[in-house]
């Protein structure tokens, strides 16, 4: 995120303060997003050998709100150099995360890896599940373009000028021509996908609910978010599987949306 601090979770009346994973403090006093994405992107740097001046532009940036984005390409750019390079840097960011971002229950702070194991035997989530009962969709595959839809032939002939002219690879338009003349491989039964935040407007959910995904589904807890999602499953081949607080066993669509 872009904002100068942020608080995740449920606010205590009694500590003004967000209950559950929260952002570091900064200097101030404030909870700030900008200091833990330097933090944790500088570790990611750090991990990988000959990445001292990029660490130090990366600390030094004052206007981290509109000057990320060269520093996030240069992390990027170096990860695709080896693999050894992106595993190091995937590894030292996911470790930052747990060393940087805190826990806050009824206003005790403490680190994530702590509040990890402090926090253990605390009753876990149940899976709630919900599955339409639609049919597979009859989808083939399209592409808009210009103000135009094109499908089949006019596709497959798109494709190869994009490839021609380099804007895709290779490979990328041979995947898309073989999805786009089968359009069984454009069915997605079996297939798990795991979306954050899934009551999204611009989020992929209609899409793969239609095509028969399952999907893992993190949302905010809103019985009238999730009473959205499940109207959307409803009419489609999808399956939908999220958080919920106690076994699901009977519950009603409605008390599934509140659990």
């Amino acid at each position: 995120r872009h904002a100068d601090s942020f608080n995740l979770g449920t606010m205590s009346k009694e500590t003004k303060e967000a209950n559950g994973i929260a952002f570091p403090l900064d200097d101030k006093g404030q909870r700030s997003t900008t200091v833990a994405a330097k933090a944790i992107w500088s570790k990611c740097l750090e991990s990988v050998q000959g990445q001292e001046q990029a660490v130090a532009q990366l600390q030094a940036e004052k206007n981290w709100r509109h000057g990320y984005p060269p520093h996030i390409l240069s992390i990027a750019a170096c990860a695709a150099k080896s693999s050894d390079n992106a595993m190091a840097i995937v590894n030292a960011g996911l470790s930052a995360v747990y060393d940087t971002f805190e826990f806050v229950r009824d206003g005790k702070s403490m680190k994530l890896e702590e509040a990890m194991q402090t926090y253990a035997e605390q009753p876990a989530f149940y899976t709630g599940k919900f599955t339409g009962t639609g049919a597979p969709a009859d989808i083939a595959m399209e592409v808009p373009l210009h103000g135009n839809t094109l499908r089949g032939d006019a596709l497959v002939k798109q494709i190869d000028r994009w490839v021609e002219y380099g804007c895709i690879e290779p490979d990328c338009g041979a995947a898309m021509k073989s999805v786009s003349t089968d359009p069984s491989k454009i069915r997605l039964q079996g297939q798990v996908f795991v979306m954050l935040g899934a009551g999204s407007e611009i989020g992929p959910l209609v899409t793969l609910m239609r095509l028969g995904a399952t999907v893992i589904a993190t949302g905010t807890r809103t019985p009238a978010r999730w009473k959205r999602l499940l109207d959307i499953v409803r009419p489609t081949p999808g399956t939908i599987l999220f958080p919920i607080r106690s076994e699901q066993g009977s519950m009603s669509e409605e008390e599934l949306c509140e659990a």
